[in-house]
């Protein structure tokens, strides 16, 4: 246990302020020099394509452009390389090595050289194909900041956990990843240490870890250990703001407060960095002498107190700027997704109803074609998810469908007619986002079939119609311009196209602030969607869009209230913590 205790705390007596600072600038710069060059490579394909961005529609266009596939292939590279140049420069840091000097600059052909051998060539689709499955679920050990933010979409996992099959499914995946995670954890430092291979690394991580628990509890160990001393310190800043300004609405204060804690994160992130390194370093080269750098102390002091500055003014400076001109309007739109579903199964009549009782604006719903041609409020063309049959509405007619049981959780219901739902949404005054949802093989009158049944129903302007299809809703644009027409989005990289619709609805991570300003200068809406955790509605309300589609609407209704209440500057300030986490 002593020598566990020691072996743990080691790596906290052997960081140093100057390699805290140095992999603090070090990751803020290469985040944004590969944001700068792997927007530029995007931005070429999208030239080559004539292409104003790349979602479900078009993505084999860009596949089939030979010079495309070349660039893409060079994105990737770019990609390895951020990530291997990120890793290599943090262990020469915490190995006291000289980086972006002139001796160090002359070994840039070397360093290429190597590595080309480590995750170039064969071995990059190895080394992209670890960094893929080491992302989604847990991060063990040393996470890139480069890939931070790549998830697996909400909405793909919600739908998953909708069904007790669906659940297993994502709790199995969840284990086996983070199972692959612990065993592949070596992997980056023994590229970066050993100049491995990647797939030579993926093979001697997997036998390191073989019945190896230690390194993963000092990895834990120390990782909680500074998460409780950073917790202190906020704490203590919390405390000390407190008493300095107990009204919380002293911008200068409040100003000051905000740059102390994003500074404390922002050198904490490193800190624990380079506490996770020198635990890989010790494992897999023992503890060998540290190289040491021939510098004065008082020059090495001066260098510190530079860095210091430049971070503290560059955050005070950020910190500032965003204070002042922070703005929230929280009123938006609020869609309840196929009905409340905590009040009844999707898409019925109960969820329905479950809409008007949780507060929604509009209610989502889907539509498909009987075989007699009729629409009913299904969102599944096939039955067996919900109904238990392994039969499609569109080889059924509008009475057989109707007549199908449908059961969701404790709740149980039938399948609505389009009629019959759309009469139950005027009586509850409740407004319809109808999401038009066909199949390859509809008939060629498809729209028209639409539109005849959507004036029957004597809908009003008020609804508005959406589809993954782009075709069908510009022909309903065409046909009948007076109903709001929308694009459904469920994966996009670039700006909005000239799509001839009223608004686009865009799924939570393809969403970019620059999505906004775009549709505003086109006065066309946007909305996004499924936003279901609370700390993603409180990211959106405080966002410039029209509205939020989501599973609890009543949740949204409330956390809009909490943020109408928030009015002083520290208010302010634990919004922006919030969206800065």
């Amino acid at each position: 246990m002593g020598h566990f205790i020691k072996s743990t705390l080691q790596p906290l007596k052997e960081i140093k302020l100057l390699w805290v600072l140095k992999v603090s600038i070090l990751q803020f710069l290469l985040v944004h020099i590969a944001n700068g060059v792997l927007s530029e490579l995007f931005y070429i394909i999208l030239d080559l394509t004539n292409l104003p961005h790349i979602n479900h529609t078009n993505f084999w266009e860009v596949l089939k452009n030979p010079l495309c596939l070349i660039i893409l292939v060079i994105y990737m590279i770019s990609v390895a390389l951020f990530i291997h140049i990120e890793f290599y420069l943090l262990f020469a840091i915490i190995q006291n090595k000289p980086i972006l000097t002139k001796t160090s600059l002359k070994q840039l052909p070397q360093y290429l050289k190597k590595f080309w051998q480590t995750i170039g060539g064969r071995q990059l689709p190895v080394f992209l194909a670890y960094i893929l499955v080491t992302i989604p679920v847990l991060h063990v050990g040393l996470a890139s900041a480069l890939t931070q933010k790549i998830a697996i979409p909400d909405f793909i996992i919600g739908e998953l956990m909708k069904e007790t099959k669906g659940q297993l499914l994502v709790y199995s995946l969840a284990i086996l990843i983070a199972y692959i995670n612990i065993r592949l954890m070596l992997v980056i430092p023994l590229v970066s240490l050993k100049h491995l291979t990647a797939w030579q690394s993926i093979k001697e991580s997997w036998s390191l870890t073989r019945k190896n628990w230690s390194l993963l509890l000092r990895i834990l160990c120390l990782s909680l250990l500074i998460l409780f001393s950073f917790s202190l310190i906020v704490m203590a800043l919390i405390v000390m703001l407190s008493t300095l300004d107990s009204s919380g609405n002293h911008f200068w204060i409040q100003s000051i407060f905000l740059t102390l804690i994003w500074e404390v994160t922002f050198l904490v992130t490193a800190f624990v960095t380079i506490g996770l390194a020198l635990i890989f370093k010790h494992f897999l080269l023992g503890n060998p002498q540290i190289s040491r750098v021939n510098s004065q102390s008082h020059r090495r002091i001066a260098v510190e107190l530079l860095l210091l500055v430049i971070i503290t003014t560059a955050i005070g400076f950020f910190s500032v700027s965003r204070l002042a001109f922070y703005q929230t309007n929280v009123d938006k739109t609020v869609i309840a997704h196929r009905g409340v579903v905590a009040r009844g199964v999707e898409n019925s009549i109960e969820a329905l109803e479950g809409a008007k009782t949780d507060k929604s604006d509009y209610v989502e719903m889907d539509l498909m074609l009987t075989k007699d041609r009729h629409f009913v409020v299904s969102h599944d063309n096939n039955l067996k998810r919900l109904a238990g049959i392994d039969q499609n509405i569109s080889d059924m007619t509008l009475e057989e469908v109707k007549k199908v049981g449908i059961e969701q959780g404790d709740f149980s219901s039938h399948i609505s007619s389009f009629k019959d739902y759309a009469n139950r949404a005027k009586a509850l005054n409740l407004k319809l986002l109808i999401e038009l949802k066909p199949n390859p093989k509809e008939p060629s009158d498809y729209v028209d079939l639409f539109l005849k049944e959507y004036q029957e129903l004597g809908l009003s302007k008020e609804h508005k119609v959406m589809s993954l299809n782009l075709k069908v809703m510009e022909d309903i644009n065409k046909k009948q311009p007076t109903i709001e027409t929308g694009h459904v989005i469920p994966i996009q990289f670039g700006i909005f196209g000239n799509e001839k619709v009223d608004f686009f609805v865009i799924e939570d991570l393809s969403y970019r602030p620059y999505l906004s300003l775009q549709a505003y200068w086109s006065k066309k809406k946007i909305y996004v969607w499924t936003i279901n955790k609370s700390e993603r509605i409180e990211h959106f309300l405080d966002k410039p869009i029209d509205g939020i589609i989501t599973d609890d609407p009543l949740l949204v209704r409330n956390i809009e209230s909490e943020m109408k209440e928030d009015k002083t500057i520290f208010d302010r300030v634990l919004r922006l913590l919030k969206e800065f986490n």
